[in-house]
């Protein structure tokens, strides 16, 4: 079952992307699928429709369309492959929610964590340290950032 939320609605979260290097230096990640943009730390990307660039008026999709992330690290996983790094994103505008990961139409890349390999077993403390380390901020002062256990 999905939840939609409302069109102003942010929500942080984990996203697995492939890196992107520019004279041996990590710039970013590329996005996935058919979008071949590449996302720099700091910057929002919007979602491109199915159709096109186009995207105004389109509304995201799970597992179709849109600028997806997992609120645990660990539903991330599901949708990694080998190579990618952890990024902690920012997920917003019409956002839509499944058992798993999530969509909006918005994607800010907040951090990007590290390798794939180095974040299967964190547990929510772990998670809620990476994310304030990220965000320049005390722990205490973040929203709910799940960890895996």
């Amino acid at each position: 079952m999905t939840k939609r939320t409302k069109k102003n609605d942010k929500v942080l979260a984990w996203h697995f992307a492939e890196p992107v290097f520019e004279n041996g230096k990590q710039i970013g990640i590329r996005l996935d699928n058919a979008d071949d943009r590449v996302h720099r730390i700091g910057r929002t990307l919007v979602m491109q429709s199915a159709r096109g660039p186009a995207a105004l008026k389109s509304v995201p999709i799970l597992c179709n369309q849109g600028m997806h992330a997992s609120l645990r690290i660990r539903s991330a996983f599901y949708h990694s492959r080998p190579g990618d790094v952890l990024c902690f994103v920012e997920v917003s505008e019409k956002l839509q929610f499944g058992s798993n990961k999530l969509c909006g139409r918005k994607r800010k890349l907040i951090a990007i964590v590290g390798d794939l390999d180095d974040y299967y077993d964190l547990t929510e403390a772990e998670s809620r340290r990476i994310a304030a380390k990220a965000l320049k901020m005390p722990i205490s002062a973040l929203p709910n950032i799940r960890g895996n256990k």
